[in-house]
């Protein structure tokens, strides 16, 4: 969790980081969208924990000694 909460830090700082650089060049005022960037990282939050949670499963059975020989 630790490296997925530091990726979805990372990417909303240079997004919002470039959102501005973009605006300031453009010459707009820049207005942040606060509610759309916790839904949006909701979302991949969301995402990445339901895929490791599917994941599961096929893990524990390739873990066994059965699935270790196969392998």
């Amino acid at each position: 969790m630790i490296p997925v909460g530091l990726g979805l830090l990372l990417a909303v700082g240079a997004g919002l980081t470039l959102a501005w650089a973009v605006l300031s060049i453009a010459g707009q005022a820049s207005v942040i969208g606060w509610r759309a960037i916790g839904v949006m990282t909701g979302v991949a939050a969301f995402v990445v924990v339901g895929a490791t949670v599917l994941s599961l499963p096929v893990l524990w059975r390739l873990m066994r000694a059965d699935g270790l020989r196969t392998e």
